[in-house]
């Protein structure tokens, strides 16, 4: 398979393995998704499509479904989730108090993407924030 071989000389490639052995195992989670989001369990030609893989953390998954529910109970992926909002929202980094707000925020990793907008958008950061 082309996307397969393609896959395989990146990851040869000094140039291109640095980045792509991080984010070509998540793309693989979606491989059973076409182009426009149409499911497919094979490519042409009755090729059974293998959309397991393990990320550079260590977590191993079966398919996209797994991957996700994976990543939203992790801690680690929560407060960085929690962190862009407080960037997005704000327009700065989080760093220093931007940054123990989106701790805050993320807290235990049992938050709903509900809860996290929430409490960004209700936190005095937010309202602290500079003009355009």
């Amino acid at each position: 398979l082309p996307k397969l071989r393609a896959m395989e000389a990146r990851a040869l490639n000094d140039g291109c393995s640095g980045c792509h052995s991080a984010i070509d195992p998540i793309g693989m989670a979606f491989e059973r998704f076409d182009a426009i989001g149409a499911h497919r369990d094979a490519y042409p030609g009755d090729i059974e499509i293998d959309s397991s893989g393990v990320i550079p953390s260590g977590v191993e998954f079966l398919d996209s479904g797994d991957l996700m529910r994976q990543l939203a109970s992790d801690v680690e992926t929560q407060r960085c989730y929690a962190s862009k909002w407080v960037e997005w929202s704000t327009g700065r980094f989080a760093s220093g108090d931007g940054r123990c707000e989106a701790e805050r925020i993320a807290g235990d990793g049992d938050r709903s993407i509900r809860e996290v907008i929430l409490d960004v958008v209700s936190a005095p950061y937010f309202f602290q924030r500079s003009e355009f």
